[in-house]
C-alpha cells in the first residue's frame, strides 16, 4: 500500500498534553446522513496557535470520554497538526446525544458500523444531506463550480430551485426570479452560467467522484476511469453485476456493493443517464515526471499541499515537480502525501489526512528537498 511502505519505519514523538474546560458539543449532519460531534473547549494555545475544537470521531469515543460542561480536559494537537481531546479528568457526563437531527429535527438512531457505534438522521429529504452532496459535487475534484459556494446552495435549496444535482445544471430557466435574489444579480447569473458550461468538460475519475457514492472517493474513482479505460460505456454494462468490481486493485466486497447497489436504485442509474447527456468525458492527461534525484522522499509521490507557505501555491508546485512530486488539485484518500504550510491546527484536509491514514509532512520538511 501506499500509505504503508512495507521497506520504512515512521517514528512519532510524544504530543504534550494541555489541560481545557469543556464548553459543550457541536453536532453537524452529513452527507451520508452521519451526525458527527465537536467537542467547544476554552481556547488553549498550543504550537503557536489558538486551538478551541476538536472532532470526537465516533460514538464509542464520546461515550469513553464522558464530557460534561466545565469539565476539566487534556487535548494535544496530534503530529504538531489536528488538535484531540485526549482524557477527561473530571468525567461528568452530561453532554447527551441529540434526540433529533440537529438540521431537519428528524428521527435519529444509533447503527454499529463495521466496529464502532456512530448516530445517523433517518430523514431522506434532509436539508443538510442535500446541501453536503451538493457541496461535494460541485466541489473542486468533482465538477468544479466554485461560484456555488455552500452558502449559496443552500439559499437555492431553499428557494426550492435546487432538489438534486441535475437541478444544477437546469438553473436557467429561473433566471428571472434568480437576478432577483439578493446578493446575486445579473453579473453572478451570467458567472454561474459560464462555470456551468465549463464544468461540462470532466474526467471520467472526476463524473464518478461527483456522485458521492459510498465508499467511493476520488481514489477509488481514478481506478474504476483506470480499469475501464476512460469508456463510460463500459463502466455502465459493469454496474449489473457487483462481480465486476470485486477484483479491481484495491477494491472488495464493501466497495463493489456500494458501487452496485447505487446503479441498482432507478432513481440514482436515471439521473446519471441524464448527466450524461449534459457532459463531455475528457481525456486524463499523464504528467511527465523529470529526471530528478530518485531518492528524494517525494519523488513519484502523488502530494497535495494545503496551508499557507512562503511560495506561492503555483510556484511551489513548480518546485515540487522539479523533484519528481505528481501534484494534484485537491485532497484526497489515495494520497501519497499531505503537505501541511502554516497553521493546520483547524484544516478539515489535516483531519480528512489523520482519518485516510494519508502521511502528513511540514513546509519545513519540504523546504530541505527543493531549491
Amino acid at each position: 500500500m501506499a500509505h504503508h511502505p512495507k521497506h520504512s519505519v515512521s517514528f512519532k514523538f510524544e504530543d504534550s498534553w494541555f489541560k481545557t474546560k469543556y464548553l459543550y458539543t457541536e453536532w453537524n449532519t452529513s452527507r451520508f446522513g452521519k451526525i458527527i460531534g465537536t467537542g467547544i473547549f476554552q481556547p488553549v494555545n498550543i504550537e503557536g496557535s489558538e486551538v478551541s475544537r476538536a472532532t470526537t470521531h465516533n460514538l464509542n469515543r464520546f461515550w469513553d470520554l464522558k464530557l460534561g460542561k466545565d469539565d476539566v480536559i487534556e487535548i494535544t494537537k496530534r503530529n504538531k497538526i489536528i488538535p484531540a481531546i485526549e482524557n477527561n479528568i473530571t468525567r461528568s457526563n452530561t453532554e447527551q446525544l441529540p434526540t433529533k437531527c440537529p438540521t431537519c429535527g428528524g428521527d435519529v438512531e444509533v447503527k454499529l458500523v463495521v466496529k464502532t457505534h456512530d448516530l445517523f438522521c433517518l430523514n431522506p429529504d434532509c436539508e443538510a444531506k442535500l446541501t453536503q452532496k451538493l457541496k461535494h459535487f460541485v466541489s473542486k475534484q468533482c465538477f468544479n463550480i466554485s461560484d456555488l459556494g455552500e452558502a449559496t446552495l443552500e439559499m437555492l435549496i431553499d428557494k426550492g430551485f435546487i432538489e438534486n444535482y441535475m437541478d444544477i445544471f437546469k438553473l436557467e430557466k429561473h433566471k428571472k426570479e434568480l437576478v432577483k435574489l439578493s446578493g446575486f444579480g445579473v453579473k453572478s447569473f451570467n458567472n454561474l452560467m459560464t462555470a456551468l458550461e465549463k464544468s461540462k468538460q470532466i474526467s471520467m475519475t472526476s463524473l464518478i467522484a461527483s456522485l458521492g457514492i459510498k465508499n467511493v472517493g476520488f481514489g477509488s474513482s481514478k481506478r474504476l476511469a483506470k480499469h475501464f479505460n476512460n469508456d463510460i460505456d463500459l463502466f455502465l454494462k459493469a454496474t449489473k453485476s457487483y462481480m465486476n468490481f470485486v477484483n479491481i486493485n484495491d477494491f472488495g466486497d464493501i466497495t463493489a456493493t456500494s458501487i452496485y447497489e447505487y446503479f441498482q436504485n432507478e432513481e440514482n442509474m436515471n439521473m446519471f443517464l441524464e448527466l450524461l447527456e449534459y457532459v463531455n468525458i475528457i481525456k486524463e492527461e499523464k504528467k511527465e515526471v523529470l529526471n530528478v534525484d530518485s531518492e528524494n522522499p517525494f519523488y513519484l509521490k502523488t502530494v497535495y499541499a494545503s496551508g499557507k507557505f512562503a511560495l506561492k501555491k503555483d510556484e511551489l508546485k513548480i518546485k515540487l515537480e522539479e523533484i519528481g512530486a505528481i501534484v494534484v488539485p485537491s485532497y484526497k484518500k489515495s494520497l501519497d502525501m499531505l503537505i501541511c504550510g502554516g497553521d493546520m491546527s483547524k484544516s478539515g484536509k489535516a483531519l480528512k489526512a489523520e482519518k485516510d491514514g494519508v502521511k502528513m509532512v511540514s513546509e519545513e520538511f519540504l523546504m530541505q528537498y527543493i531549491k
